[in-house]
């Protein structure tokens, strides 16, 4: 089905909502919140925000359910509704209370880390924001885990190119407020001492830099993704 707002254009896939931000206010407002949520990342958002155009190349928001204009630019905000039918009362301690599941744009971005990661010597960086190195959880980590200095980083390489194996690198980098993604290239035989160590250099993090082809961030409360693609770049997009 697809669903014209403006200059915006929403198609909405099997998995939910994917909003192409052509609007020239509505676009500059995502990439601003990007490079905000990139602001408050680590080393390589850091080093991200350095390399990047965002002037061009699309810019896309993931969501459950279609955005309104105004909806699309507010983007610390979720606008999925509880889900009531399935609400659950739960106990956490000595706290208990309802709980009401809302859908999310996880299965999407899944789908467009998938499909990016085709493409010879691509890998996907995700930096969590919450983690140290030396939490003891990550020992247990189901994704690939590597290190720089302190900062932890669940990386992707076409071998991980499986949903599930997508999905619990996601699921176990995503924290609120915060999180923050790369896809990119890293040469094989780089990409080979990054593995064997579990360690990536401030340089091979620049090196990585400049062939980032997307960009994505959590937003909507956790609801969706603000995503840019770099122009000219057609085969990372969400599965339909």
């Amino acid at each position: 089905m697809l669903m014209k707002t403006n200059k915006n254009r929403a198609t909405r896939t099997r998995k939910g909502s994917m909003t192409h931000l052509k609007e020239e206010n509505i676009r500059a407002a995502a990439v601003e919140y990007l490079k905000k949520q990139l602001g408050k990342g680590k080393s390589l958002t850091t080093i991200l925000l350095q390399a990047l155009d965002f002037g061009t190349g699309d810019v896309i928001a993931l969501s459950p359910t279609p955005l309104s204009p105004a909806e699309t630019t507010q983007f610390d905000w979720g606008h999925v509704p509880p889900n009531m039918a399935e609400a659950k009362y739960i106990t956490v301690g000595n706290l208990s209370g309802l709980a009401t599941p809302v859908a999310k744009a996880n299965d999407q971005l899944v789908d467009l880390i998938c499909n990016s990661l085709a493409a010879t010597e691509s890998v996907c960086l995700m930096e969590n924001w919450l983690s140290d190195a030396g939490d003891a959880w990550l020992q247990r980590a189901k994704s690939l885990v590597i290190t720089h200095g302190e900062e932890v980083y669940h990386l992707l390489t076409t071998a991980h190119r499986d949903k599930k194996k997508i999905e619990d690198a996601r699921r176990e980098a995503e924290h609120l407020p915060v999180f923050t993604g790369a896809v990119g290239r890293i040469a094989r035989d780089v990409s080979a001492k990054v593995l064997a160590l579990k360690i990536i250099t401030t340089e091979q993090l620049a090196a990585f830099s400049t062939t980032v082809e997307c960009v994505f961030a959590g937003a909507y409360d956790g609801e969706g993704y603000v995503v840019w693609i770099k122009e000219g770049i057609k085969g990372t997009r969400p599965m339909r």
